[in-house]
Formats: C-alpha cells, sequence, structure tokens
C-alpha cells in the first residue's frame, strides 16, 4: 500500500432555491468560480420531484450499457455524493449518486 497526504483546495457551498435545476446549479456553480474537475462529498435536500435510474438490477448480456430502467419519485429526502468532471468538448458534467 501507499498512501500521501492530501492538501485540500477551493471549497464551495450551495444553497439552492426551491425548483433549481440540482446538476445544473452545481455545474453552474463550479463554471462561475473556474472549476474543472471537483468531489462532491455530500449533498442533502428535499426533492419535490426526482427521476432516478438503475433503481433495480436487470439480466443484460452487457452490464456496461448505460441503463435504460428509470423511475420517477415525488416528495423525497436524499442524501448523496459524486463527482463534477470536464467533457472532452470542455463542457462540465455532473455526476451524482443518492
Amino acid at each position: 500500500m501507499h498512501s500521501t497526504e492530501i492538501v485540500s483546495g477551493r471549497r464551495l457551498a450551495l444553497a439552492l432555491e426551491p425548483g433549481d435545476d440540482v446538476l445544473g446549479s452545481i455545474g453552474q456553480a463550479c463554471s462561475d468560480h473556474g472549476i474543472a474537475q471537483a468531489v462532491i462529498v455530500t449533498f442533502s435536500g428535499a426533492f419535490r420531484r426526482v427521476r432516478l435510474i438503475a433503481t433495480h438490477h436487470d439480466d443484460r448480456p452487457d452490464p456496461e450499457e448505460p441503463l435504460t430502467d428509470a423511475v420517477e419519485v415525488t416528495h423525497v429526502e436524499g442524501v448523496g455524493s459524486g463527482t463534477v468532471a470536464t467533457l472532452d468538448d470542455g463542457t462540465l458534467s455532473v455526476h451524482v449518486h443518492v
């Protein structure tokens, strides 16, 4: 095993307003502050409506294929984490797990 101490960089705190798009707001905040990649250590919130993918396992021949099943849930609280990365075309991709 190898280990090293990591010195943490900048930190942002976001408070979204009712109706704000979660992924879009996170991406916009990163863009506004010149952040090209990030780790979302934790987030929590109450959602009026959320679409979740990968809610159950299916027997696909290729497990690397994007999942097509989704469920929409209303009035739910969630906790999660995620990442922000810059794609080849320069746009930010926000990826979260709830």
